[in-house]
């Protein structure tokens, strides 16, 4: 990880100095100026003050050069010397110190910490400069169980032409080799993709490989890059226990059943235990009564069967004794009724008991399909007792079926456009994809000659749940399929068209860079050409540059109200016709994935009017909701139906957002979205402004001067210097009552408020409404706990201090008119709206 600082430096040159950690030592405390070595400094000085270096820990690496004086950066400017530095040799940890020019055995207290243990190169630009190696291996340095046909890629060096590409299973030569001396490792020379599939891998093999950058002509330098390795996925895998049920003939006791031998009881590594509770061990055997001694492995699926090792009976008596089974007769099944011996397994050898032990047999099954196989033992080796014995049996299988799948299983928020993958079975010559909403009804399956199927080839959508399986198929094999699990994942809800959190202050990422305002923007060294903007009133972004702005000094774009996410884009107007447009670069298609509804999310501001609109293509569409939701400062979500809309909905080019009419004013725009199924627009909502009511003393009506920003003409409060109310209401003084009308039904209500101290709560009722939650001995709810904030902000839903958790009161309400009363208790409160919701 990488910690950014800042440095200050005296003029010149910073020099850098370095500290090799052991990382294992280091372990995950942190690292201090005390702690750190090559530091002597005790107490920890003040950042920018001197620390002295002891340089037989601490030595020179190189040098920040042409640094102005008296300039203060961060660590992350431009350093081709610092790049250049983690391009070489810097696997671990490493300290890097910053030190003035005038030589001194002293530092600024400022380091960066850096830790490339995976990957053995710098890997992020954003410590400095331009990385010259090759970085960020796929597969991932030392990776295991990698699939043996896997393609290599790597992300190249910022100066690379080409790419030579070195593969061995031997270190040395692929540390060693060169364009000149290729020791057989050199598998691609001079290649212009940064991926490269290699050809069938050997099973179980460590491979190393490399990537050396070549520089474009004319200097064709070669960065030499670091060694990596991975490990290719076994010839086979052990069978776990959660695959295999055993049962026994019988068990002598509860403790010693048969399933003790497959469940790794006993086994430490390779050896088992001589703990007899770790072992099957059956009842003495009586004919007619207890059957003769067998064990059934009964597997999750069919299986390509190739070793069978086994731990014979391995108890603290079993030399004098003998219970560990002997001679054996070995059968497999398909279907668990018709049965077939293994020939080759005749007899297991013996334990002695004395000590933990490794497998007593390892047997080769050459690749038998079972799914069932049985062990009936025929003797012991004591000959003593009539009784039976067998420690544990291990099988490895060849991965003959479908496995780890892409999307992983359960996996959520995923992109209906993507491809589906898997490993396939070893020996699938073809693949069949069933995939289905219904667990139980998938559908017919499409056969396949790769491991992958695009998931738009299969007419997938988004917002869904979807169960898969591949069925490995081979005519040639017996059998010739082999099943696949079910598998399930779920889709996204939408796609994002627009969500504004990519732009900033800077070219070329400034919002009026993609959404044109009526003011363009200049030429400059990303957008060479000028654009001269629309014509029309309309502005994208916050002003930073104006002196009379709230923002000055701040964002572009809006991040202290936002949908999701971190940012929205302001969308200033002025006159009829403002607008602001985007055309993208590739056409985009908004039928896919079954989507129907595009979906945009605003944010009124107080005296904004005009008539919303948006233009896809050159169709135009009309926002059908309330005018007055652009001077609401809450967010609106406004569907728009494309079927309805008369244009190419495969080969949309341009997306605009206007304001018609008698236009004036700012709205907040984020999350445009396509759904299949937009979310339900939220249930009726009834917005009254606190000023359109009545008020009695204390209580007053002041103007939206007083404090900007209120929704209408101005709010509600009690002058400066009120007392707060800490008692019952003493209504009807000091009481705000707002008329407000509904359809009828449950609802909630919450305020528009801005307060800046005292009590924080107010009396609320509302005469006509019933309620079920308890309420002060007065009759009024008392509504505790308001936020604070001196500008305008949402309360949460009015709830009852009386009522125990608290949950939002809910009001049922006939159709008509009502009034809600709100007497004051805090004087500094100020109301500027009251909003009702609809629960049900």
């Amino acid at each position: 990880d990488v910690t950014q600082s800042v440095i200050s430096n005296s003029g010149g040159v910073m020099y850098v100095y370095g500290i090799l950690e052991d990382f294992d030592d280091l372990g995950d405390a942190p690292l201090t100026w005390n702690t750190a070595p090559g530091v002597m400094n005790n107490p920890t000085p003040a950042v920018g003050s001197p620390v002295e270096v002891d340089t037989s820990e601490a030595v020179e690496l190189f040098a920040f050069e042409g640094l102005p004086s008296g300039d203060t950066r961060a660590v992350s400017d431009p350093s081709q010397a610092l790049s250049d530095f983690m391009s070489e040799d810097t696997d671990g940890i490493i300290t890097l110190m910053f030190a003035p020019r005038d030589g001194s055995s002293v530092i600024l207290r400022s380091s960066v910490r850096w830790n490339n243990a995976n990957a053995g190169t710098f890997l992020e630009g954003f410590v400095g400069g331009t990385p010259k190696a090759a970085s960020k291996p796929n597969p991932d340095n030392a990776l295991t169980d990698v699939y043996r046909d896997t393609t290599l890629s790597w992300t190249p060096g910022g100066y690379a032409g080409s790419h030579d590409v070195y593969l061995s299973t031997i270190f040395n030569d692929v540390n060693d080799a060169s364009r000149t001396a290729q020791m057989g490792a050199l598998i691609s020379q001079g290649q212009e993709a940064t991926s490269l599939v290699p050809g069938r891998l050997d099973l179980g093999a460590t491979y190393y490989w490399r990537v050396d950058e070549v520089n474009s002509a004319p200097d064709n330098t070669i960065f030499k890059g670091s060694v990596w390795s991975f490990t290719v996925e076994p010839k086979s895998y052990v069978l776990g226990s959660d695959a295999i049920q055993a049962t026994a003939s019988s068990s002598n006791v509860e403790a010693m059943p048969g399933d003790k031998t497959a469940d790794g009881s006993g086994l430490t590594g390779d050896l088992h235990s001589t703990q007899s509770t770790d072992m099957w061990l059956s009842k003495i055997i009586i004919e007619g009564i207890v059957p003769e001694p067998s064990l059934t492995y009964e597997f999750d699926s069919l299986y390509q069967l190739d070793t069978m090792k086994v731990w014979n009976y391995n108890g603290t008596g079993e030399a004098s004794v003998g219970w560990g089974a002997k001679d054996v007769l070995v059968e497999s099944s398909l279907n668990g009724m018709d049965w077939v011996a293994v020939d080759s397994i005749t007899q297991f050898n013996r334990a002695d008991g004395m000590a933990p032990t490794g497998p007593t047999d390892t047997f080769e099954l050459n690749g038998l399909t079972a799914k069932y196989l049985k062990i009936s033992i025929l003797s012991n080796w004591g000959g003593i007792l009539n009784q039976y014995g067998l420690g544990e049996v291990q099988f490895t299988f060849v991965p003959t079926s479908a496995r780890y799948p892409s999307p992983e299983m359960d996996a959520v928020e995923v992109d209906p456009l993507d491809v589906l993958t898997w490993r396939p079975g070893r020996e699938a010559a073809q693949h069949v994809v069933s995939i289905g909403s219904d667990p139980e009804a998938l559908g017919e399956g499409v056969t396949l000659n790769s491991n992958q199927a695009a998931m738009s080839d299969l007419g997938l959508q988004m917002a869904q749940t979807y169960y898969w399986t591949v069925d490995e198929v081979n005519d040639a094999e017996d059998p010739a399929v082999y099943p696949g699990d079910l598998w399930t994942f779920s889709t996204q809800e939408f796609f994002v068209v627009d969500d504004f959190e990519r732009y900033t202050n800077f070219s070329p990422d400034r919002p009026f860079q993609t959404w044109l305002d009526g003011f363009g923007y200049s030429a400059d060294e990303y957008f060479p050409v000028k654009f001269d903007g629309n014509g029309t009133g309309a502005g994208i972004g916050h002003d930073i540059w104006s002196p009379t702005s709230p923002h000055l000094a701040g964002d572009i774009m809006e991040t202290d109200t936002v949908h999701s996410g971190s940012k929205a884009m302001p969308f200033y107007f002025t006159s009829a016709g403002s607008h602001t447009d985007r055309t993208f670069a590739l056409p985009q298609d908004w039928t896919r994935a079954g989507a129907t509804t595009l979906v945009i999310y605003f944010f009124g501001s107080p005296g904004s009017t005009g008539q919303l609109y948006a233009t896809i293509n050159n169709a135009k569409v009309n926002y059908s909701g309330h005018a007055a939701n652009l001077s609401l400062p809450v967010w609106t979500q406004w569907n728009i139906d494309l079927v309805s809309i008369n244009t190419n909905l495969q080969n949309i080019q341009t997306l605009s957002l206007g304001v018609d009419g008698n236009a004036s004013g700012m709205i907040l725009v984020d999350d445009i979205r396509l759904y299949v199924t937009a979310p339900p627009l939220p249930a009726e909502v009834v917005w009254v402004e606190a000023e359109s009511g009545s008020v009695t003393a204390p209580m007053q009506v002041f103007p939206d001067s007083e404090t900007p920003g209120a929704s209408g003409t101005g709010y509600v409060s009690c002058p400066v210097g009120t007392a707060d109310e800490g008692t019952a209401p003493t209504y009807p003084a000091g009481t705000l009552t707002v008329p407000f009308t509904v359809a009828g039904g449950v609802y909630t209500a919450r305020f528009r408020v801005a307060f800046v101290g005292g009590d924080d709560s107010c009396w609320v009722r509302i005469p006509d409404a019933a309620i079920d939650s308890a309420v002060d001995a007065s009759g009024w709810i008392h509504f505790n706990d308001i936020p604070l904030g001196e500008t305008w902000h949402w309360s949460q839903a009015v709830k009852s201090e009386n009522q125990g958790g608290e949950p939002p009161v809910q009001f049922t309400l006939s159709a008509g008119t009502h009034n809600i009363e709100i007497a004051y208790r805090g004087a500094e409160l100020k109301i500027d709206a009251i909003e009702f919701s609809l629960v049900e």
